[in-house]
Order: structure tokens, then C-alpha cells, then sequence
């Protein structure tokens, strides 16, 4: 690896681990209802919304699994057994809120009560409305 590469790296890896990673854990963990807040304004002072878009979800979950695995094998400073247990929890989330029995998938889970809304997806057809 080059100079270069690695000064980019390092850059990367302290941008994460001292700005990136420090927000997200202090605003967007739901303690109270699971899941993560990821709706907030350009500059991330203001949460604009409570729902939890499905897609978001799933990348929440991925990003804390994979920065977990960094920080076991020593290349992030963190908790790696805190930042597995936060990826679990959403995954646990999205399995008990978001995947519907029939198959289908629910597009937005929200409002503030937790109670689930907005439209599902099939894997076999257009998303279609529902209330539940």
C-alpha cells in the first residue's frame, strides 16, 4: 500500500471512529422502541421525522455488524461486542416489524409509537397500500 493509500486510510478509519460512529450512536439508537432514527436535517441538528424506512434500517445494521468486525480485529477503536449488540437488536427490529408472514416487506415502520405503516413490498408485485 502506498503513502498515499495509507494516509487516506488512516484519515478514513479517525473520521469514523471520532465524528461518524459518536453521532450515530448518541442520535439515532431508539432506546425506547428499537430500531434507528435516521431522518435529521442536512446538518444533523434537528430530527424531522420518526419513521424508519426499511432500506435505512437494514443499512443501519450493516454498517454497526461491519464496523464491528473492524473494531475486532483492531483496525477501530470500539467496543466491538456493544457495537454487535446494537447491529442484533435492529436486525431483531426489522425481523419483528418490517417482514411481514405472507413474504412481503413493509416499506416504513414509525410515527413515534413504533406501530408499523405506510406500504409493503411484494417480492412479486408493485408496492401496495396498507394500514397496517
Amino acid at each position: 500500500m502506498s503513502e498515499a493509500a495509507r494516509h487516506a486510510a488512516e484519515q478514513a478509519r479517525t473520521h469514523l471512529q471520532t465524528l461518524i460512529l459518536p453521532y450515530w450512536l448518541s442520535h439515532g439508537i431508539d432506546e425506547e422502541l428499537g430500531g434507528f432514527f435516521t431522518c435529521f436535517d442536512n446538518r444533523g441538528r434537528k430530527r424531522v421525522s420518526t419513521d424508519k424506512f426499511t432500506w435505512s434500517q437494514g443499512r443501519f445494521v450493516w454498517l454497526l455488524a461491519r464496523a464491528a468486525g473492524l473494531a475486532h480485529r483492531g483496525m477501530l477503536d470500539a467496543d466491538p461486542a456493544d457495537l454487535l449488540g446494537h447491529a442484533e437488536r435492529g436486525a431483531r427490529f426489522l425481523l419483528d416489524h418490517a417482514v411481514l408472514p405472507e413474504g412481503t416487506t413493509r416499506f416504513v415502520v414509525g410515527g413515534g409509537t413504533g406501530a408499523p405503516h405506510s406500504r409493503r413490498i411484494s417480492p412479486n408485485a408493485a408496492s401496495t397500500p396498507t394500514g397496517s
